[in-house]
């Protein structure tokens, strides 16, 4: 389930074509972020790369932990350990 959105997109209105990224909400690395409690057994990330905003948020919304989607533009991946800096060039999805 969706707990925190980050946008990324520097087109904020292309919808059709992103890709997102998912991370469970308390594993955050932003240092002002709020703080979830321990959610154990969960994924450290995971990758959608060519969906659509729609597929991303219902994907997002179906895991059975709490996360942050991150959302960035087709051509950009979505770097773990930088999420605010979407402008890499190497992908990894899982």
């Amino acid at each position: 389930m969706i707990w925190n959105i980050v946008d990324n997109r520097k087109r904020s209105n292309r919808w059709k074509i992103i890709n997102a990224r998912i991370e469970p909400t308390d594993q955050s690395i932003c240092g002002d972020s709020d703080r979830a409690p321990d959610q154990p057994g969960v994924s450290v990330y995971e990758e959608k790369i060519g969906v659509s905003v729609m597929d991303a948020i219902t994907w997002a919304m179906s895991v059975p932990y709490g996360v942050t989607l991150y959302l960035g533009d087709e051509e950009d991946h979505i770097d773990p350990e930088n999420p605010e800096d979407s402008n890499q060039d190497t992908a990894t999805a899982t």
